[in-house]
C-alpha cells in the first residue's frame, strides 16, 4: 500500500509538471490551449466537491507540499478559469487542515490570474467574499478552538482578511468594485455571520470605500439595522477581565468607528435601533451561534452601555451623539436605579 502511495504521488507529480510546462509554452487560442482549458473540468474533483452540502476534499489535501505547489502554480495558465473549479479551489481552502502558506499561495496565483485577464471579475470578488464568509475562526478564548485544531486562527483569519482587502484594492476601480461588491457583502452582514467573518467583511467595504462614504442609503439603512448586534456582541463576547486593553475589541470596533466617520446618517440609524431595543422593540441582530440575544430589559440596558462606551472612547463619534445626550443620561438614570 505504501509502495502504491508512492507511485500514485510520482504519477501525479509528472502529471502535474507536464501541465505545467505546456501552459508555460503553449500559444493561447490554438488547439493545444483549447485543450489544456479543458482539463480544468477534471481538475474540480482534485480539490474538492460538495454535494448536498456535504465537503468532500480530493487528492489535493493528502498529497505532499511540493506537489500541491505544482497543481496551485498550474491554474495561472489556464487561459480563463470556470467558476466551478474556482468554487472547487475556495472550498478547498476552507479546509482547516490546509497549509497557510499554500492558501497564500492559491490567493497570490489567482491574483496574477486575475490580473492577466484569465478570471472574470465576478468570478475572482465570489471567490473572495466566500473565503472571508465561509471561513471558520476559532477564537483564542474559545475551547472548541482547542478541541478542533489545537489552537485559535484568528491571528491567521486576520492576515487572510488584510490579503483578501490587498486583493480588491489591487483591482483598480475601487467605485466599480464597491458597488459590485455592497449588496452581496452587506446582506451576509445582515444575516448574522460569526464574529470575526462579520468584521472581515466590514473591512473590505472600508477598503473601497472613501470619504463621504459612496455606500447607497438603502444599504446605509441595512448596515444601520446590523451594526448594533454586531456592537453588542463584541460588547457580550469579550471577558470582562480582556476589556479596556484587548486589541481584539479595537480590531473588532476600529471598521465600525471608520464607516460612523464617514456617514452620520449611520450614527444616527445604529442609534434609533439601539434606543427601540432599550424600549423592549426591534431586536437587533446577533450571532446566533454565541446565543446573545439577551430579552430582559436589564441585560439589554447593559449591553447598551457597553456599547456607548466603547464609543465614548472615539472623540468624533462621541461629538456626533451629543444630539442624543437627553436619551442617553436617561438610560444612565433608569439602569443606576
Amino acid at each position: 500500500m505504501v509502495i502504491f502511495h508512492l507511485n500514485l504521488e510520482c504519477f501525479l507529480q509528472a502529471v502535474l509538471r507536464l501541465l505545467l510546462h505546456l501552459g508555460q509554452c503553449v500559444t493561447m487560442n490554438s488547439p493545444l490551449s483549447q485543450e489544456l482549458d479543458s482539463m480544468q473540468y477534471s481538475l474540480r474533483e482534485f480539490y474538492s466537491t460538495c454535494h448536498d452540502g456535504n465537503i468532500s476534499y480530493g487528492p489535493f489535501m493528502k498529497l505532499t507540499k511540493d506537489i500541491q505547489e505544482l497543481s496551485v502554480c498550474g491554474l495561472y495558465y489556464f487561459s480563463f478559469l470556470d467558476p466551478s473549479l474556482l468554487q472547487s479551489v475556495a472550498t478547498c481552502c476552507l479546509c482547516q487542515d490546509l497549509e497557510p502558506c499554500l492558501l497564500f499561495r492559491f490567493l497570490e496565483v489567482l491574483n496574477s490570474a486575475y490580473k492577466a485577464g484569465h478570471i472574470q471579475l465576478v468570478d475572482y470578488i465570489s471567490f473572495l467574499v466566500i473565503l472571508l464568509a465561509r471561513y471558520e475562526v476559532f477564537p483564542e478564548s474559545s475551547s472548541h478552538a482547542v478541541e478542533k485544531c489545537g489552537k485559535s486562527n484568528s491571528k491567521l483569519f486576520r492576515s487572510i482578511t488584510s490579503a483578501v482587502c490587498s486583493c480588491l484594492s489591487q483591482i483598480g476601480d475601487d467605485r466599480l468594485v464597491l458597488k459590485m461588491l455592497e449588496r452581496v457583502v452587506i446582506d451576509l452582514i445582515s444575516n448574522k455571520l460569526p464574529l470575526e467573518n462579520t468584521c472581515s467583511l466590514l473591512r473590505t467595504i472600508i477598503a473601497l470605500d472613501s470619504m463621504p462614504t459612496k455606500i447607497s442609503e438603502q444599504s446605509i439603512s441595512k448596515i444601520g439595522n446590523a451594526l448594533p448586534g454586531y456592537l453588542i456582541d463584541i460588547v457580550s463576547s469579550i471577558r470582562a477581565e480582556d476589556r479596556g486593553s484587548s486589541k481584539t475589541i479595537h480590531y473588532c470596533v476600529l471598521p465600525c468607528f471608520l464607516l460612523f466617520y464617514r456617514s452620520e446618517k449611520l450614527v444616527k440609524d445604529v442609534m434609533n435601533v439601539l434606543t427601540s431595543f432599550i424600549s423592549g422593540n426591534d431586536l437587533p441582530t446577533f450571532d446566533g451561534q454565541n446565543g446573545h440575544a439577551m430579552m430582559d430589559l436589564s441585560s439589554r440596558i447593559i449591553s447598551v452601555i457597553g456599547v456607548l462606551l466603547l464609543m465614548h472612547e472615539d472623540k468624533r463619534i462621541w461629538q456626533t451623539l451629543s444630539c442624543y445626550k437627553e436619551e442617553i443620561e436617561s438610560l444612565l438614570q433608569n439602569n443606576s436605579e
